[in-house]
């Protein structure tokens, strides 16, 4: 999650409350662990927006590109639409109240193919199956990797163990 700003829609009903204040407040535990894993990068849109306050939506969104950008020193994952956005940006385009037609649909052709995505896993028990499973395997690595020095105290613990039983069993 160390490349991911979480975007929020309806922002108009926070009424008038930060987006900060509601996630530290809610009691949706899972929430507030998916904010505290992208490093608390979020921002929130409002449905009911228009013009200027969708500009200064789009300004918001883009400045915490560019400061997570900065903070990655430039070592972030992108895709096309990502770049169709800069030059947008870059040309004027952040600047009207329209987005050139086919970007649109060129995101809505990605946000459907991502919605198949996901329902084809609703659908598909071992597609289901699969991702916990390869989700505990990751988490399996990821402590190995974070606690090295106990797995080699572990190894070589056993590896003693196994030396002592095989010299008991050879003079036997």
């Amino acid at each position: 999650m160390r490349h991911v700003i979480l975007l929020f829609t309806r922002r108009e009903d926070l009424g008038g409350g930060s987006l900060r204040d509601f996630v530290a407040t809610t009691d949706n535990l899972s929430l507030r662990s998916l904010v505290r894993e992208c490093d608390g990068r979020c921002c929130a849109f409002d449905n009911r927006a228009t013009g200027e306050g969708q500009r200064r939506q789009l300004e918001e969104l883009m400045a915490a590109v560019k400061r997570l950008e900065r903070a990655r020193q430039r070592a972030f994952l992108s895709n096309h639409l990502f770049f169709e956005a800069q030059k947008l940006q870059r040309d004027g385009g952040g600047a009207r109240e329209e987005v050139p037609e086919p970007y649109l649909a060129q995101v809505r052709a990605q946000v459907a193919k991502h919605r198949r995505d996901l329902e084809e896993r609703e659908r598909n028990p071992a597609l289901r199956e699969r991702n916990p499973a390869l989700r505990a395997l990751l988490g399996a690595k990821k402590w190995i990797l974070l606690n090295t020095e106990l797995c080699v105290c572990v190894v070589w613990c056993s590896l003693l163990i196994l030396l002592i039983l095989l010299i008991i069993c050879y003079h036997v």
